[in-house]
């Protein structure tokens, strides 16, 4: 056997050692990108969990200020009421229930956090407790003054109770906004940690690359290896038959060979793709979780000047009735467009409440008749609605308030999609508006049917109308829909949407039965 005959002898088992060292490769590339996924994973399950708790202390810490709103009613209701004693027990209902919520910040804010962390926090609720204690005492004063009939000290007082009002609101707001930094501090830290893990995914990427550079080397290695091979068959007839055995035997292996890499990395692509898919996941969701915070913020600093503006129409109202002064339409038209704000701060809050559902049984028709009998008065009269009860006797367990906006705003929409506000015919979408209620008994539980004869939705708007803030109308806010569809999920059911251009829209709502109620019906 000559030098050639030997090397090439002695060449064959590293063809198994460089296998077993590219299958090492792919599985410490899996094994990287799996802890990866897993570290991933767990840090987002931590972020949510923690963001989920620093929601609720700066919820309990930005009500304080809206709690403050009933300690200071008493003082200015007296004038109305004229009853010292009901409002001097509203006085003290409210400063007990602003007390208590503000232990429970405290103790929310004191759970699991530094007491260096929490210092700042705690300091704003001390501010908050001396701003109360001035706004208490100026509005028993207001009390006192008014019952010795000193009118010009109880306005005084009255005045004085309206600034210590705005002191504990922004003392509030002071609390809120360092809670608030506080959050921001944790969130920077899980944010801080994902980028640090991100660091390994070049780790990764390197191992893949430089695995699938020894994979080509390693067949171009085998293939010379092959001709090596058969060109010793071709030299060696005696052994021809010998050769032909060791060269299928080979082929098998090489075979084999092919097959694992191929499955390793096809492996490796699948988890590549769960990895990639995670990611997006997560950040869609911190999305989704900052676009809720922001809604929620909005509708609360939006709702109380709200119910200021429609205290004072009302106020208004009454003071100026029967004097002759032609302002009822204006005060009229204040108390329509807080009406209607206060209906899209619901559809924001709607969008954005997480919180559990108050679930009762009730039968099914007389809750859908009772609702509309007190909805559908305050659609535009031109809109003709029939409703067709399909499902008798029928109980079902749900949110009575949350189903009930759900069916409003489906009605609004299509009210909306025929007539617009319904004051300007020109405008109407159709010379017969016409929206139908039905209720069924289907295989998914029990439905809700809204239908209209308006315009249709296009087959481009269909594939954004779920979208959140994605809207046609120019005073819609993009929500009502995307709020619906939650209410349904969070109830286990959901919300069908069928409509063509030019033949109306139809809406379901369907809500699942348990398999009792199944078996009942």
């Amino acid at each position: 056997m000559d030098s050639g005959q030997r090397q090439a002898a002695t060449a064959w088992p590293k063809v198994h050692i460089i296998y077993f060292i590219l299958a090492a490769f792919d599985l410490m590339a899996v094994a990287g990108g799996l802890y990866l996924s897993h570290r991933l994973s767990n840090l987002f399950e931590e972020s949510v969990a923690t963001n989920d708790e620093w929601n609720k202390r700066f919820t309990a810490v930005w009500s304080l200020g809206d709690l403050a709103s009933a300690i200071a009613t008493p003082g200015s209701n007296v004038f109305v009421s004229k009853n010292v004693a009901v409002e001097r027990v509203n006085l003290d209902r409210a400063v007990k229930v602003l007390e208590a919520r503000i232990e429970l910040a405290r103790a929310e804010i004191t759970a699991n956090i530094p007491a260096d962390l929490a210092d700042r926090p705690l300091r704003t609720l001390i501010n908050i407790d001396q701003a109360l204690s001035t706004l208490v005492a100026n509005g028993q004063r207001a009390l006192a003054d008014y019952e010795r009939g000193d009118m010009i000290n109880a306005a005084q007082s009255l005045a004085l109770m309206d600034k210590g009002h705005a002191m504990v609101k922004s003392r509030s707001k002071n609390a809120a906004e360092a809670v608030r930094d506080l959050q921001a501090d944790y969130a920077n830290g899980y944010l801080t940690q994902v980028k640090a893990l991100k660091r390994y995914e070049f780790f990764i990427g390197g191992g893949i690359l430089f695995m699938v550079c020894c994979v080509v080397f390693y067949g171009h290695w085998v293939g010379s290896l092959m001709k090596r091979k058969y060109q010793e068959l071709e030299r060696a007839n005696a052994g021809a038959e010998t050769a032909r055995g060791e060269a299928e035997n080979f082929a098998s292996q090489l075979q084999g060979v092919n097959d694992d890499v191929v499955r390793l990395n096809r492996d490796l692509e699948d988890n590549l793709t769960k990895l990639r898919d995670a990611q997006d996941e997560l950040v869609r969701r911190g999305r989704m979780a900052q676009l809720g915070q922001l809604t929620a913020t909005v509708a609360h600093e939006i709702r109380n000047p709200l119910g200021a503006v429609r205290t004072s129409a009302y106020l208004l109202e009454r003071k100026t009735k029967d004097k002759g002064l032609g302002i009822e339409p204006q005060l009229e038209r204040i108390t329509n467009g807080v009406v209607r704000c206060d209906n899209i701060i619901t559809q924001l809050l709607d969008f954005a409440r997480s919180s559990a559902l108050s679930v009762k049984d009730a039968e099914f028709d007389g809750w859908l008749t009772k609702v509309l009998e007190d909805e559908v008065p305050k659609l535009p009269g031109v809109v003709t609605v029939e409703y067709s009860p399909g499902a008798p006797g029928l109980s079902v367990s749900f949110d009575e308030a949350r189903l009930q906006r759900a069916v409003i705003n489906l009605l609004t929409n299509a009210s909306e999609a025929m007539v617009g506000n319904g004051t300007d015919p020109s405008k109407f979408a159709c010379t017969d508006p016409k929206i139908t209620i039905t209720t069924v008994l289907s295989a998914r539980g029990a439905e809700i049917t809204v239908k209209d004869n308006g315009p249709g939705i296009t087959e481009a708007n269909m594939k954004k109308i779920m979208e959140p803030l994605f809207t046609t109308k120019n005073f819609g806010t993009g929500l009502g829909l995307p709020a619906i569809e939650k209410i349904m999920d969070q109830h286990g059911g959901g919300l069908e949407i069928v409509s063509k251009p030019g033949e109306g829209a139809c809406f379901t709502l369907w809500l699942p039965l348990s398999q009792a109620k199944k078996d009942a019906a």
